[in-house]
């Protein structure tokens, strides 16, 4: 099972591995922060790094612990919808209706707490698709040209964990559901932070000790 990330397109995760991939500090004292730094154990080799972050979508769950970090996360999938392209219709964004700049109109959101299932569900498809029409009833002479379904990465609250480990100086978590909406604050933000000190008090909000000793459902 891939332990790839499955949020936004837009997310463009640090460190990318698989269910099976383990991470262990390469100095004899895996809580220090190390010269020598982390080693990252793939199917396809070892990767060294001074630093390392966990933006492995739902793997952070399974992959967290090895560096002493909690991440409660469940999959929850949601389906898209996109029609043919189409003269202007929105001038700008509702909650569940987008036309893109090429004309097309993407239709959402779906929420489902299926487990790791992303097949199609046709029952959700009919009734995204019925929602629009009656929301905007000219978009129902349309052709859908696509549909698909994913898994967003939800944590208890819905909002994102950031967090460097306490125990492993220098690992990370980062993962959100938003990677689109949270892009500019990402890069322009978090990943500056990365690179300092204080990671943990700057985004002392976005901690999952927030959660206590509840687990993700």
């Amino acid at each position: 099972m891939s332990a790839r990330c499955t949020c936004c397109a837009g997310c463009t995760p640090a460190w990318r591995g698989t269910a099976s991939s383990t991470v262990t500090a390469s100095g004899p004292n895996a809580s220090a922060r190390i010269g020598s730094g982390y080693a990252v154990e793939t199917a396809g080799g070892t990767v060294y790094a001074g630093k390392v972050v966990l933006a492995a979508g739902l793997g952070n769950a399974r992959l967290g612990p090895m560096v002493g970090l909690r991440v409660p996360t469940a999959p929850d999938r949601g389906h898209i919808l996109v029609t043919e392209r189409l003269a202007p219709l929105l001038s700008h964004p509702m909650a569940r209706l987008r036309q893109t700049e090429e004309g097309t109109v993407m239709i959402g959101a779906s929420s489902d707490r299926v487990g790791e299932d992303t097949s199609l569900d046709l029952a959700t498809v009919a009734r995204l698709a019925a929602r629009a029409r009656r929301i905007l009833p000219a978009i129902g002479r349309a052709r859908i040209v696509r549909s698909w379904s994913a898994l967003r990465i939800m944590s208890p609250d819905g909002f994102p964990i950031y967090a460097e480990s306490e125990t492993s100086p220098g690992a990370y978590v980062v993962t959100c559901h938003s990677g689109v909406t949270l892009a500019a604050a990402h890069a322009l933000d978090l990943a500056p932070a990365l690179l300092s000190d204080g990671f943990n008090e700057a985004f002392a909000a976005f901690s999952p000790e927030r959660f206590g000793a509840v687990a993700a459902a």
